[in-house]
């Protein structure tokens, strides 16, 4: 079962760290200064050797409805990490975030309207822009997703 507020459905946001110390910040208040605010953010932490637990904790401290957060007590790698953070999320959509990513205002907002006016949509894209440290765009990723064309090479070459 999902929640709604004001109808709409509960996003969760998937959300693997491991030394993201430096970029945590940026990361996690895209999602909260974010324009959709039914989520919750669900965060496991790969047995960071930097600050990054520490910053989970005080975030999780400041949004105790909206954080859920493990940190391992030991490293799982990669592929077990993601899967236990999928065992956090309860909401009806997910999105993914990485420890160093930085969401757009209005992502979630708009993917999740495409969502509910496209019934049978089961995954949307988006473009991508490569920013470097100091957030200046140094590239995009461009390949998209169209309705119908295209599905399996879009997982395929992302």
């Amino acid at each position: 079962m999902t929640l709604k507020s004001n109808g709409l459905p509960l996003v969760s946001i998937h959300f693997p760290t491991f030394n993201h110390e430096r970029f945590f910040r940026s990361a996690i208040e895209s999602v909260l200064k974010g324009s959709y605010k039914n989520i919750e953010i669900c965060i496991s932490d790969d047995l960071s050797t930097d600050g990054t637990a520490t910053l989970i904790k005080e975030y999780a401290k400041r949004f105790p409805n909206i954080i859920k957060y493990r940190i391992q007590k030991k490293n799982l790698g990669m592929a077990y990490n993601l899967n236990y953070i999928l065992s956090m999320c309860k909401g009806e959509y997910i999105c993914f975030l990485s420890g160093d990513d930085i969401y757009a205002r209005d992502k979630i907002e708009k993917q999740i309207g495409m969502f509910l006016k496209y019934s049978d949509l089961k995954l949307c894209g988006h473009y991508t822009d490569i920013i470097d440290e100091s957030s200046a765009v140094i590239g995009q990723i461009s390949n998209r997703f169209r309705f119908g064309k295209g599905f399996v090479r879009w997982l395929e070459k992302g």
